[in-house]
């Protein structure tokens, strides 16, 4: 049905924007033979221009850890999104039981329909205090909440636009994400941040992250230059344009 109705909608169109490759090969694997341009959502990343490194925000993050019962010395893997079955979640739990290392700490910010199955498999797992669920918070919130992670993680294999690893980026973390074809555009594997494939990769790429300040750093800083250039409202109306 949804092949039959966008392939009847877009058949009326004299060129048709997608976001991704991964949504253009979908509307052609649908039928769709206009023309489909790929030109990444524009949104706007006002609330993370300012430099993410200034004291001000540096004290503001420790103060946030601490509320969220994060130590100054843990490193923290952040996730931020809906909470549900789609975005692989569950994995995320099963990566952090696995690491060694008890001061790794994941902290997923947001709520959804499945936040009692997870809250119920970390429990399994015992995570203990190692999972913190924030649930629901306010939408000027969200930049500190990016602040105040580490790394950016997702196993997410369902997204067609990524929109919150774009935020994530603007922020400057660094990402370590499941490889999927919606990243294409989005991760330079080695430059702004990493892909993984399985949970040894996993874990052997996270280790390296967390224990290299200049990577992250050089990470964070190439991943800020990429959104900003690629991903902001005025470059998408720059490409729209051209």
């Amino acid at each position: 049905m949804t092949a039959a109705f966008s392939k009847r909608v877009l058949a009326k169109t004299d060129s048709v924007i997608a976001p991704t490759a991964k949504v253009r090969d979908m509307l052609c694997r649908y039928g769709v033979d206009e023309h489909i341009a790929v030109i990444p959502s524009g949104l706007d990343l006002t609330r993370f221009e300012s430099n993410p490194d200034n004291e001000e925000k540096a004290e503001a993050r420790k103060e946030l850890r601490r509320s969220l019962g994060i130590n100054d010395d843990d490193r923290v893997l952040l996730f931020l999104g809906r909470l549900a079955k789609e975005k692989n979640i569950e994995e995320l739990l099963f990566l952090t039981a696995g690491l060694a290392c008890r001061h790794i700490k994941l902290l997923l910010v947001g709520d959804g329909v499945y936040r009692q199955e997870l809250e119920a498999k970390a429990a399994e797992l015992d995570l203990g205090d190692r999972v913190i669920f924030t649930g629901m918070i306010e939408p000027d919130d969200v930049a500190a909440y990016y602040a105040a992670g580490d790394v950016f993680v997702s196993a997410s294999k369902s997204e067609t636009q990524g929109l919150t690893y774009i935020e994530a980026m603007a922020a400057g973390l660094p990402l370590l994400c499941r490889e999927d074809p919606c990243l294409a555009e989005v991760i330079e594997d080695g430059v702004n941040g990493l892909t993984y494939t399985d949970s040894g990769e996993f874990s052997q790429k996270l280790y390296t992250l967390l224990d290299d300040d200049s990577m992250r750093s050089s990470f964070g800083a190439k991943a800020r230059e990429t959104v900003f250039d690629k991903f902001s409202s005025t470059g998408f109306a720059r490409n729209v344009l051209q």
